[in-house]
């Protein structure tokens, strides 16, 4: 999904009008991202030897978090701006809340 990000945040320097020097730098500090992320994932994780999966677990509600926020911020209040289907829509992210719900009663997991 790196490319999808990358070409979203492209078209959105240049809608912008932003700078070119200004947006290199920017993608690059993107770019760097991912790689960055990995080595302090690997560095924190051999840190921490006997308490690994209490990192992951961690770093799971970090990452679950961050796409609740965003799914409550950006995306859903900015489906309900207009007036359209509102019903339907509301319908829908009840239905989908619900799915995750009977979701998480019906497949086995371990705390």
């Amino acid at each position: 999904h790196k490319w999808v990000e990358a070409f979203s945040l492209g078209v959105s320097f240049v809608r912008a009008g932003t700078n070119p020097a200004m947006m290199v730098r920017f993608i690059l500090g993107f770019a760097a991202s991912s790689p960055v992320g990995i080595a302090a994932g690997w560095m924190l994780r051999a840190s921490i030897a006997g308490h690994a999966n209490a990192l992951v677990a961690a770093l799971d509600a970090i990452a679950s978090g961050t796409f609740i926020y965003i799914a409550a911020v950006d995306l859903i209040a900015e489906e309900f701006v207009t007036a359209r289907d509102k019903f339907w829509k509301f319908s829908a992210l009840c239905g989908g809340f619900m799915t995750l719900v009977i979701l998480s009663w019906v497949t086995p997991h371990e705390h």
